[in-house]
């Protein structure tokens, strides 16, 4: 079969990041049909990922693609959205999260700051990809 025809072909992930202090309620919402603004409900999305937990968002997002990995399929993951959406703090965390002493300090666990990208490295580094 061609890839139009296979079961999910490309899978859309949304991450709603949590309400800032002093800032407006988003004009966006996620429910059982999907995600809704004012005007319009995508109901292609796969997963709804909101707060501000790095693991969920591993797990929600990530940990399905490195199956598919694993299984030989070539995988893309791509983070879209406005300046200041969070799309550098959802791909790799806060800024210096990233070092050898956040790691040693988390005594051989994922370090719960890291964002997805060195979570999926690390993953691929200790189980093989």
């Amino acid at each position: 079969p061609s890839w139009l025809e296979m079961p999910h072909p490309i899978s859309v992930s949304v991450r709603l990041r949590p309400l800032q202090p002093g800032s407006e309620p988003p004009r966006i919402s996620a429910d059982t049909r999907g995600v809704a603004t004012d005007h319009k409900v995508f109901e292609a999305v796969e997963n709804v990922v909101t707060g501000s937990d790095q693991e969920q968002a591993y797990q929600s997002i990530a940990s399905p693609l490195l199956a598919r990995l694993r299984d030989g399929y070539s995988c893309t993951l791509l983070a879209y959205g406005q300046t200041g959406s969070g799309k550098t703090h959802t791909m790799f965390g806060p800024p210096g999260c990233l070092t050898e002493a956040s790691l040693a300090k988390s005594a051989g666990a994922t370090p719960p700051t890291w964002g997805i990208f060195p979570r999926i490295a690390l993953e691929l580094l200790r189980n093989g990809g």
